[in-house]
């Protein structure tokens, strides 16, 4: 009478397919996490540039109403977005000398895992943000 290996055989296989199984939840979820770190700071991204172009749009403004100087309210407004390692990109600031409507776009970049990796995805961890500023009526 020998030995069954039938038991010892099935014990090795059910091992193997759980680690398996382990294997494929782990990584997959290691994929979601890593897409939805990109989205949050992408969505956070979208928003940090829209709240930044209006500060930076008021402060112009300010800037504006002192001095009645285009070139000072821009420095003002340049200033401030370098000082946040962004830029205004070329034709992103405008003021309405009659009015003093201020407008100025903000292009702001956000750290991703992914998207910033790739040429079809590394626009869109690159938003613009536009703010504008004026006198209360």
């Amino acid at each position: 009478m020998g030995v069954s290996r039938l038991g010892t055989s099935a014990g090795t296989d059910g091992g193997s397919i759980v680690v398996g199984w382990l294997t494929r939840i782990v990584v997959v979820m290691a994929i979601i996490g890593v897409i939805g770190f990109d989205l949050m700071a992408i969505a956070q991204g979208h928003v940090s540039a829209s709240d930044e172009a209006d500060e930076v749009a008021q402060d112009a403004h300010n800037t504006w109403t002192d001095t009645h100087d285009v070139d000072k309210a821009y420095a003002t407004a340049d200033g401030e977005v370098k000082a946040k390692g962004d830029r205004i990109p070329k034709g992103g600031f405008t003021i309405e000398p009659k009015t003093g409507y201020v407008t100025v776009r903000v292009q702001h970049s956000v750290d991703t895992l992914v998207a910033k990796r790739f040429g079809f995805s590394r626009a869109w961890a690159t938003m613009v943000g536009v703010g504008h500023a004026q006198d209360a009526a």
